[in-house]
């Protein structure tokens, strides 16, 4: 059986560190990135189980990244999770139909709580 993807994009190097490591200890193989660009060459490279962003990158929002990918997402029937320090993108995340909105600051205990409900 192949390992389950992930795709992590976040700018916070500590950050893009600790969730991988959480991610990886759930079972994923984790490809990461902490720009936009990063994120869309990535997606274009390959298909995730899992797609976890932060809303605010070096080089756009994570939210217009969501919004170009979110069909092709769905399709694969990749999980979507969505972690900002910013409370206002919850509204439109839920309008889009991400499954997970993540309030920050997000401890690594909740995050890997949250990996475990996804994983069933």
């Amino acid at each position: 059986m192949a390992k389950k993807r992930a795709l992590l994009v976040e700018d916070d190097i500590d950050h893009l560190h600790i969730f991988s490591h959480v991610v990886q200890k759930a079972g994923y193989e984790v490809d990461q990135a902490a720009t936009m660009s990063q994120a869309q060459a990535l997606l274009e490279g390959g298909q995730y189980d899992l797609f976890i962003c932060d809303m605010r990158l070096p080089d756009g929002r994570g939210f217009d990244l969501l919004r170009d990918r979110h069909a092709q997402l769905r399709a694969a029937g990749t999980v979507i999770v969505i972690m900002s320090a910013e409370d206002h993108y919850r509204q439109a995340s839920e309008a889009l139909g991400i499954d997970y909105f993540l309030l920050k600051p997000v401890l690594p205990s909740m995050f890997t709580n949250l990996l475990q409900r996804i994983s069933g």
